[in-house]
């Protein structure tokens, strides 16, 4: 199985509790399992932009990932996260303590001007509901609104840490890197040119990738367990 949210250990355990009816079974994150598949069961990493974020790495059989530890507290440049700093941004444009934006007055609009009714939804909000303002950043971004061209550079800049994190974590640069996720091909051409060089389209899906985690397992079970769940 390839499953999110494999990081948190209680559910991890508690999920793991319940699968008595197999004889047998290996369960990974859903981001090893896109990884096996966007480079074919061969080394390669995978960084995922959508509702969050992560960079996620198989190399000599091992995996190695950084971030995507969940939102608020990580998940940077995805769409959760623009999300969420164009409602920091809108805030602080109440207040008076940055520049005007037609994306912060439609943000503003959506709650009749009222910051109250702002704050009470914020306050509720998960992170796919913060994600979906990012057509609207998106909007005034294609529109070449500051502010917008502003929070979709700093996502970018964010996913380049991940990359740099991981290129510091494996001590190699030459591994390929596949892009997933609807905010993916937004923040592909604004990555630096050393880490465009490397990009290529992934090469199978997840669902593929899964099969091909069941094949390696079937010949070598010992193989897949070196760092238990991811």
């Amino acid at each position: 199985m390839g499953l999110a949210g494999l990081e948190d250990a209680e559910a991890y355990n508690e999920f793991v509790k319940k699968l008595t009816i197999f004889d047998d079974f290996i369960i990974k994150t859903d981001a090893f399992v896109a990884c096996l598949g966007a480079h074919k069961g061969e080394n390669g990493m995978i960084v995922v932009i959508g509702t969050g974020s992560v960079a996620f790495a198989i190399c000599n059989n091992k995996g190695y990932r950084i971030g995507g530890w969940g939102f608020p507290y990580s998940d940077e440049g995805s769409g959760a996260w623009i999300g969420c700093e164009a409602i920091r941004n809108t805030l602080h444009y109440y207040d008076g303590r940055i520049e005007k934006s037609e994306l912060f007055e439609e943000i503003l609009n959506l709650y009749e001007k009222k910051v109250d009714k702002l704050i009470s939804w914020a306050a509720k909000a998960k992170s796919t509901e913060f994600a979906s303002l990012f057509p609207m950043v998106l909007k005034y971004y294609n529109a070449n609104d500051k502010a917008a061209l502003k929070l979709v550079n700093s996502a970018a800049k964010e996913i380049e840490s991940l990359v740099v994190g991981m290129d510091k974590r494996l001590g190699t640069k030459e591994l390929k890197i596949s892009l997933i996720g609807g905010v993916s091909k937004i923040i592909a051409p604004l990555l630096c040119e050393d880490f465009k060089s490397r990009l290529q389209d992934p090469l199978l899906c997840p669902a593929e990738g899964a099969i091909l985690l069941i094949e390696k397992y079937l010949k070598d079970k010992d193989s897949l367990k070196y760092n238990d769940r991811w």
